[in-house]
């Protein structure tokens, strides 16, 4: 049983597993977000999946050997991008929110948000895959893959939300 633990342990990589786990941990707490009881759930795994998000990146620093100014930049547009990430989610759950609450009205008629949004979904794409080019010695394909994984996060929250939204989940007090 420990050398089965021993090469879980050697042949993880805990950078992919921490970035898992924020990701989706973002997707789960911006969906809840607009929901009365459990958006409080939602306000607590924002900043915890900001810093798992964070803290797999900078684990992913530490082992490659390039020089201090890429790592400050490719950690500064990784920022960008998580937080564009985490504006974007927001974003399109709110929209959802409007629709459901106000259907015709609010902010899903608007096509000057609607670009805004796609605009910052692309932004958080591009900056996440730059960072991770700029920071490590990585494949260009491993980077795409995260930078792929950072498209799924706002449709994953929109589907969550929808999904508790059908389930009957209290939007308003």
């Amino acid at each position: 049983m420990q050398n089965l633990i021993a090469i879980v342990l050697r042949t993880v990589r805990w950078v992919d597993l921490l970035w898992t786990m924020g990701f989706l941990t973002l997707a789960i707490a911006t969906a809840l977000l607009h929901f009365v009881l459990i958006g409080v759930l939602g306000l607590v795994l924002v900043p915890i999946s900001l810093g798992v998000l964070l803290l797999g990146y900078l684990l992913g620093v530490v082992g490659s050997s390039i020089p201090w100014r890429r790592r400050i930049a490719g950690f500064v547009i990784f920022l960008v991008g998580i937080l564009t990430l985490l504006w974007v989610s927001v974003t399109a759950t709110t929209i959802a929110y409007d629709y459901v609450t106000q259907p015709g009205l609010g902010f899903a008629s608007s096509t000057f948000n609607l670009v805004l949004l796609a605009l910052g979904w692309l932004i958080s794409v591009t900056s996440i895959t730059l960072s991770l080019r700029l920071k490590s010695s990585w494949s260009g394909m491993r980077c795409f893959f995260w930078g792929s994984v950072t498209l799924v996060v706002p449709v994953v929250s929109l589907l969550f939300f929808w999904i508790l939204h059908s389930t009957g989940q209290i939007l308003e007090a």
